[in-house]
């Protein structure tokens, strides 16, 4: 899972919540979440719906590594 993935859940928000704020198809948000790589202007939509710096954008694609998302409180996951 990248970090897309686990701010959008951490935040409670669904794929279609962070589409309609940011103009994003909920189809395309799961490719992105899955490994797709966002086009330049969806990236800065993401950073910018997220609040991370535009430089630092790319980020938001890394992929968290299993244990820190086991870490997780099981309720925020069920989201």
């Amino acid at each position: 899972m990248n970090a897309l993935a686990v701010l959008r859940r951490t935040r409670g928000l669904t794929q279609e919540d962070v589409g309609r704020a940011t103009g994003i198809r909920p189809k395309t948000l799961s490719d992105y979440e899955h490994g797709l790589r966002p086009t330049p202007q969806n990236l800065v939509k993401l950073a910018q719906f997220f609040r991370v710096a535009e430089q630092d954008a790319a980020r938001l694609l890394r992929e968290v590594p299993g244990e820190v998302f086991d870490d997780l409180p099981r309720a925020v996951l069920e989201l």
